[in-house]
């Protein structure tokens, strides 16, 4: 997985609560990782598969919107975020 990806992180979710990132937590507070950090990670995952020959780049990225979509995250943080952790964490991979 590439680590050196930048991550997109929105200050605030549709009603305004701050949105912090687990990188912003001390390692071993036990703290649940933040959604959109668990998306790109799965976005990577899918990304590597598309890498393998697996999957289509499009059915990939279908997939992984779809699973945002369902999840909340698109009503929660809107399109234009989910869309721009896709785009990190698929980018360059077609």
């Amino acid at each position: 997985m590439n680590q050196s990806a930048s991550r997109p992180q929105p200050l605030a979710d549709r009603e305004g609560h701050a949105i912090a990132s687990s990188a912003d937590v001390p390692a071993g507070q036990g703290v649940m990782p933040h959604p959109l950090d668990l998306l790109f990670d799965k976005c990577e995952i899918l990304a590597d598969r598309i890498g393998a020959g697996q999957v289509s780049f499009l059915d990939a990225v279908d997939m992984a919107y779809s699973a945002a979509d369902w999840a909340g995250l698109v009503d929660r943080y809107g399109d234009d975020a989910v869309q721009a952790v896709l785009a990190d964490a698929f980018g360059g991979r077609r």
